[in-house]
Parts: C-alpha cells; sequence; structure tokens
C-alpha cells in the first residue's frame, strides 16, 4: 500500500477553529504505516471530530457497492440506502476495520448500477477511491471529489465518463472515455488517461497515452500501470505503460498475455510495490470457465515469467497481490469464487460463493493481512451485496456488517488524554518495533504500545482509546473534537 493509501491490486477490468485547547493526535502509524492520513497542511476531515461526538447512524439498509480503505483501520463505502426522496446514494465510514460505521455525507447524485442505463455525461456514480483520510473521489461515469473527508463534494467534468480511477503518490490518475460503454452505440470508446494533484481541480491530458475499450489501471505508491486495449478485441495487443514517477512519466511496456488465437488478453494487473508487477491473464472463455495464467515481473513489467494457473472455473474478474507470495483471483459464473495461492502461483485453494454469479469488485489489500471485497451489487443478484473482508491474507473471508447506529468507537476527553505522548512517541517506536526481531505483527506492535502507555502514565481511558483505534490522544479541543489529525 502506498503511504497515501492506495489498495494493494486494486485493478479490475472496466467492462467486463477558535478554542482554548489544540487538539493532537499521534498515531501508532507512525510507526506501524498510515491510519489514514491527511497530507501535510491540510486540516483534519470533519468526520473526525464527528466521530468523536458521537457519529451519525448508518442509513436505513444500506447496501454496498463500492469499497475503498486507505489503512487498516480507516475505510469507506459507497452505496445505496432507503430514503424518502432521489438520490439516495450513501456513503458510510470506519475508523476501527470495519468493526463498526458511521454514515457520512455522499455526493448528491444518484448511484449507477450495472444494468442501470446511465447515459454518457451523466453525473452518477457507482465507484470510490480514497487517497487518504481527506481526499476521496467518486466516479463513474461522472466524477465529485472531495478534500475534507467528504464534508463536501464537487462535481469535476472532464469531457468524458470516467471509467477507472485510482491515487496515489500525491496524485490522481483517471482514464476518460470518449463515451459510455454501458450506453448504445458505445462499444470501443477512444481513451485518454487525465492527471491532477491531491486536493487540486486542475486536470491535464497525459500525452500519448490513450487507447480503446477496456481499460485497467492501479497504482501503488509511485509506481502505476495503465492498460488500454485496442479499438476491436484481440484485434492488436493491450496497450501497457508504466510509471515509476508517480505519473510524471510513463513507458510503454509489453502485454505478455496477448494470443488472439485463443481470445486471450490482459485481465487485471496487482502489485504488492515496488517494480513487482503480477498480470491475470484469461482467455479462450466457455460453459462459465476459462483458462488463466498469472505471469510476475520484478522490472515492473519489462520482462514476465509463467507464475501459474489458477483453476478454470469463472470468468476473471479482479487480481490481488497481499505480497509477493500472497495472490487472491476473484471470478464469476454460476457462483462466485476467491482462489488463494501463498507460494507466488503455484498452487490454489478455492472459497465458494453462493451468489449466484453476481460477481466480485474492489478486491484488494490494504495490509498484507487485511483485505476488502464487494460481493454483489445494489439490486442486483439472488443474495443481498455484502463487503467481505480477510484478516488473515485471504485465507478466511467473512461478510461485515455495515448496521444502523454503530457506535463511535471510543468517548474523547480530558481523560483520554496521554500528555506523555509526545515526548515518548520515539521510545514507543524504539521499544515496540525496532528493538524486536524478528518484525513482530502489528496486533503485537498494538499490544506492546497498550503496555508502554500503562506504564508510562497514560490513564485507563487513554489506553482504551488506543486499544479501540490504534491511535493515542495528546490534546483535545472543546467539547472533546479532535482538532488535527494524524
Amino acid at each position: 500500500m502506498g503511504e497515501e493509501g492506495t489498495m494493494r491490486g486494486i485493478a479490475c477490468p472496466q467492462h467486463r477553529r477558535s478554542t482554548a485547547l489544540v487538539g493532537v493526535l499521534v498515531s501508532a502509524a507512525a510507526v506501524l504505516g498510515p491510519l489514514g492520513p491527511t497530507q501535510a497542511g491540510r486540516a483534519a476531515p470533519a468526520w473526525r471530530a464527528s466521530v468523536a461526538r458521537g457519529a451519525s447512524p448508518v442509513p436505513v439498509r444500506f447496501e454496498p457497492a463500492s469499497a475503498s480503505f486507505v489503512s487498516a483501520s480507516t475505510g469507506f463505502v459507497l452505496g445505496t440506502a432507503a430514503c424518502a426522496q432521489a438520490p439516495c446514494t450513501s456513503l458510510v465510514g470506519t475508523v476501527d476495520g470495519g468493526r463498526s460505521w458511521f454514515g457520512l455525507k455522499a455526493p448528491r447524485t444518484a448511484l449507477s448500477v450495472p444494468g442501470g442505463g446511465v447515459t454518457a455525461g451523466g453525473s452518477s456514480v457507482g465507484k470510490l477511491v480514497f487517497a487518504d483520510a481527506s481526499d476521496g473521489f467518486a466516479y463513474g461515469p461522472g466524477l465529485w471529489v472531495t478534500t475534507d473527508g467528504s464534508a463536501s463534494w464537487s462535481e469535476v467534468r472532464l469531457g468524458g465518463p470516467v471509467l477507472a480511477l485510482a491515487a496515489s503518490g500525491g496524485f490522481a490518475e483517471a482514464v476518460v472515455g470518449s463515451c459510455d460503454p454501458s450506453s448504445a452505440g458505445c462499444s470501443a470508446p477512444s481513451l485518454r488517461l487525465e492527471r491532477a494533484p491531491l486536493g487540486s481541480s486542475s486536470w491535464r491530458a497525459v500525452a500519448g497515452v490513450t487507447g480503446f475499450g477496456e481499460d485497467l489501471i492501479v497504482l501503488d505508491g509511485r509506481d502505476g500501470w495503465v492498460a488500454l486495449g485496442p479499438r476491436r478485441p484481440y484485434a492488436a495487443a493491450t496497450a501497457i505503460w508504466r510509471t515509476s514517477d508517480a505519473g510524471a512519466s510513463w513507458e510503454r511496456v509489453p502485454d505478455p498475455c496477448f494470443e488472439p488465437a485463443q481470445a486471450t488478453d490482459l485481465a487485471a494487473l496487482a502489485s504488492p510495490g515496488g517494480s513487482v508487477l503480477f498480470e491475470l491473464c484469461a482467455g479462450n472463455p466457455g460453459a462459465g470457465q476459462e483458462a488463466k495464467e498469472v505471469l510476475a515481473s520484478t522490472d515492473g513489467g519489462v520482462s514476465t515469467r509463467l507464475a501459474g494457473r489458477p483453476p478454470l472455473g469463472g470468468l476473471a474478474a479482479g487480481l490481488a497481490a497481499a505480497s509477493r507470495q500472497v495472490l487472491v483471483v476473484s471470478a464469476s459464473s454460476g457462483a462466485s469464487v476467491l482462489y488463494r495461492s501463498t507460494d507466488a502461483g503455484r498452487d490454489w485453494t478455492a472459497k465458494m460463493l453462493p451468489d449466484g454469479g453476481a460477481g466480485l469488485v474492489d478486491l484488494a489489500f490494504v495490509t498484507p493481512a487485511e483485505g476488502v471485497v464487494i460481493d454483489g451489487h445494489p439490486g442486483g443478484g439472488v443474495v443481498p451485496d455484502k463487503l467481505l473482508m480477510t484478516r488473515d491474507g485471504g485465507g478466511t473471508w467473512s461478510a461485515v456488517a455495515i448496521s444502523r447506529g454503530a457506535a463511535a468507537p471510543a468517548p474523547i476527553g480530558p481523560s483520554a488524554v496521554w500528555p506523555a505522548a509526545l515526548k515518548d512517541q520515539a521510545r514507543v517506536a524504539e521499544t515496540c518495533i525496532l528493538a524486536r526481531h524478528p518484525a513482530p505483527s502489528a496486533a503485537e506492535v498494538k499490544a506492546c504500545i497498550v503496555g508502554f502507555m500503562a506504564a508510562h502514565g497514560a490513564s485507563a481511558a487513554a489506553v482504551a482509546y488506543l486499544a479501540a483505534t490504534g491511535s493515542y490522544l495528546v490534546g483535545f479541543v472543546d467539547a472533546g473534537t479532535i482538532d488535527v489529525g494524524y
């Protein structure tokens, strides 16, 4: 996961204040990795204060459509819910890894779902990407942007439908089409890549990165890949570009999946970080199955080798890399399935999901252990759509209850303040991380920090807050609200 919250391997085919006291929140993420950071010098998102006061409830009958986590603890889910007047598009968030949820402000536009008949140029959205706790994007085919953690949303028009978007390394990259492929008469739109700094409304086209039809995009820190298909399927290889400088420059790399005689081409991309890239090839479909191969590269896609072959069952949809060894492939047909390998693709196990083939979207790992996927879509399928999460690298997946009225994770007030936090932060890192070999797990680090706080004057409330949220307070503002973020 990149420093600004891009999830590992999120790559799916598009088709197919005036106060007496200043508050500071110091996070265990300063050692473990970001727990939903904000951009330097930016104000903390307003939802943090709402959580502190007792967050808004989850809307009634909320149905998830798209998920985006910026850390193991902080995540957002876009969907729909019961409402008296349309649009009923809704947004919820969590700061404790999906154990409790609260309502957030959603962009005021319709939710686009598969088969919804959304027309080109519409402002509706169906996908969600947050780069960090402040900067978020709802898109597909419209584009709505927030820079304050969803307190406000602004519509941005890029001259065509936004078909794919990812954000990392301080920038957002969007694939924009000449028309919407879900609309009649738009089977192969011309595609271009546009780019903007996070927090900016100034988008610019990236020269030379163009294509047609289908698209893929994946970013991880400063590394990223964009794949744009040919005008006609299998008429030419997919055009794949790679960046290693957060999108400032792009270079073309080969398409190793292209085999037109077998109707085989690139289906998904995923990276666990750096120049390591996994490519999912799929083709020769029939009777609810198709051939699949995972290729591995250590030079950003310049060269590849066969890593392994996932089972035939289902049509490939997504690929996620928890690490260089742990891979998960999603596929669907009469049911959906998650294939998992723990040896870099050589061997695979399967988890069947009896959803009638509703499909899996937004498959991604936010850490090597924590991952998410949406099973189904609002209003479709034989079973209700749901958010699934794993906390063991894809070994097991469980449905997450996004229930109405979830409580705030912990009360915030004077009793939760640990005054020594800033002074002792370096000692925490030394004691709980740097001096321990082998490297401890996240759970072990958290337990160590809890013990350190208890032994160095932290109140029971402060220790409880750390245990609930992964962060420890060193200050607060009036009415118990947080003022400054991680």
